[in-house]
């Protein structure tokens, strides 16, 4: 409803010269169309062709000369009356200052298992700042926008990805890494404490379903470490595949936090390999621009702070 009713109110608004109501306070407050002219630097003539649009547009005379001046009408006073507040608002929009108290809105793209380790302890440290800020979170593996996509048309300020993106104009941090962790039932009638490479040429698997280059690059890493699989499930839900690993005889593989997080609510055993197991890097990339804007530093400064330490690496940004 509050869409529509933008749409209908632009709808009227874009067949208005909005430079008309700017002309118009220009003349209420120096009650002079002369004056107003100079300050504007534009000719009386045309000020006066401004007026006349105006007055044609309220049914008005809006000022009336009164000795070697012009007066408002109380149309053209109850009009400034509700410009005014509108101009000083929309001035603080156009022109903020580096100490405006203004909120601000940042976007920010995570994989899920990163997102519940980082997000909340970070909005918790903002708002123990006083800091009046609005984190809007999306699951990178529901987004259908490409990082440079989400990053060039300024959709996101800040995203976390498995997949580096490196660019003139973006910097890319390794924040993290994050052990996967191989998991069955706790009662599966064939696998022991250790998975071999026997047991993945003869076990059928879960996986993550989406066409997404993040979520495909982790799936040809993980092709390298376990090499064919046969498959029995998959999701675009993590939590999904728990489920399903729980009551099936099919082996996953999901991050390590992710279980450390969900896994006593499952009947799941995380199992050894006689292999190394794949680790995700995480990577933390956002447009150098952004650190010209104060209230994004001090976020940034938080992310970097709060990144869980357990799986923190700190390089030096590039």
């Amino acid at each position: 409803m509050a869409e529509r009713n933008e749409r209908n109110s632009l709808s009227k608004i874009k067949v208005f010269d909005l430079n008309l109501l700017t002309i118009f306070e220009m003349v209420f407050i120096h009650s002079s169309v002369s004056n107003a002219a100079a300050s504007l630097g534009m000719t009386p003539s045309a000020v006066s062709q401004s007026l006349q649009k105006l007055r044609n547009h309220f049914s008005d005379p809006l000022f009336i000369r009164e000795g070697k001046g012009i007066s408002p009408t109380t149309v053209a006073a109850n009009l400034h009356e509700q410009l005014a507040q509108s101009m000083g608002q929309l001035n603080k929009a156009i022109n903020p200052t580096p100490d405006m108290a203004l909120k601000t809105k940042f976007v920010v793209y995570a994989p899920p298992f990163m997102s519940m380790a980082l997000l909340p302890t970070v909005v918790r440290s903002l708002q123990n700042d006083g800091m009046d800020y609005e984190i809007v979170h999306y699951s990178s593996y529901t987004q259908r926008s490409s990082t440079e996509e989400l990053l060039n048309f300024r959709k996101a300020d800040i995203i976390f990805s498995p997949s580096p993106y490196v660019s003139f104009s973006t910097v890319c941090t390794p924040c993290s890494v994050e052990p996967m962790a191989v998991i069955c039932r706790n009662d599966h009638p064939r696998v022991g404490d250790t998975l071999t490479k026997l047991d993945v040429a003869n076990e059928r698997f879960t996986s993550m379903n989406l066409d997404d280059a993040e979520v495909l690059t982790h799936k040809v890493m993980l092709n390298e470490v376990l090499g064919e699989r046969h498959f029995l499930f998959s999701s675009n839900s993590m939590l999904g595949i728990i489920s399903v690993v729980e009551n099936t005889d099919a082996i996953g593989v999901v991050p390590q936090s992710l279980l450390d997080r969900f896994g006593s609510s499952f009947k799941v055993r995380s199992l050894k390999t006689e292999f190394e197991m794949l680790k995700t890097t995480i990577y933390m990339i956002y447009n150098k621009s952004s650190l010209q804007n104060r209230a994004f530093t001090h976020m940034l400064d938080r992310l970097k702070r709060e990144i869980p330490t357990a799986l923190l690496n700190r390089p030096e940004d590039n």
